[in-house]
């Protein structure tokens, strides 16, 4: 599962638009599924945001969407999973009730 294109537009778009990541779940541990080069062009060129490619650069080498999110406004970036197989940081088996901790 993850990001490719298409996805990173649209939570680029929802940023613009005012979207509040700053406490941010994910269903599974999203990976970054477009090449360094579009991840780049459409952060600079599509929404025009001014960071410099070696931070780009940076983000892009976790393979996972979580810098991503931070630079989108996360303080907080929680992922649920089956398996920890992709390191999620809340391994949940969601055929039983999730922990009371995690609502809201």
């Amino acid at each position: 599962m993850g990001i490719n294109v298409n996805g990173l537009r649209f939570l680029l778009q929802a940023r613009s638009a005012g979207v509040d990541f700053s406490r941010t779940a994910m269903i599974g541990r999203q990976g970054l599924h477009v090449t360094l080069e579009q991840f780049c062009h459409v952060i600079r060129e599509e929404f025009g945001h001014d960071v410099d490619r070696k931070s780009l650069e940076a983000m892009y080498a976790e393979n996972y969407c979580e810098e991503l999110l931070r630079y989108l406004g996360a303080d907080e970036v929680h992922s649920f999973d089956y398996s920890d197989y992709e390191n999620s940081s809340h391994p949940n088996d969601f055929n039983q009730p999730i922990a009371d901790k995690y609502h809201s």
